[in-house]
């Protein structure tokens, strides 16, 4: 009688594995957690800063002015906020640079600095004062 209990629950647990894997598959249900969502582009126009407490930490003080009309809770236009740069071109490392910014928000990395997102410059350019 044990056998027939736990070739049961086996064959349950394989049954719900499959439907859960085709659900998420096709499409039909979706996960708003990092890991699965896909990258957030943004385009920031911001100020380079250098932070005082921790060496060596750059980041971009500025505002999300559009991100492909993806404005969510996690990542609001027109709200200011503070971008970690992992790729900061040595021509930015100066503070006070006023530039306008296209970003790759990098999911799943950490690092010593902690002011923000981890993001991917992929173009910039400065902007006179």
């Amino acid at each position: 009688m044990k056998k027939i209990m736990i070739i049961g629950i086996v064959i349950m647990a394989a049954i719900s594995v499959l439907i859960f894997g085709f659900l998420i598959g096709s499409g039909f249900v979706k996960f708003n957690i990092p890991f699965f969502s896909e990258r957030t582009r943004l385009e920031v126009e911001g100020v380079i800063r250098y932070s005082e407490t921790k060496e060596n930490c750059w980041y971009i003080s500025g505002f999300n002015v559009a991100s492909n009309d993806k404005c969510g809770p996690e990542y609001r236009c027109n709200v200011p906020t503070s971008y970690e740069p992992l790729n900061l071109p040595a021509a930015l490392k100066e503070p006070g640079i006023r530039a306008k910014f296209k970003l790759e928000v990098q999911r799943g990395v950490a690092t010593t600095c902690q002011v923000g997102p981890v993001v991917k410059i992929l173009d910039y350019q400065i902007v006179k004062q």
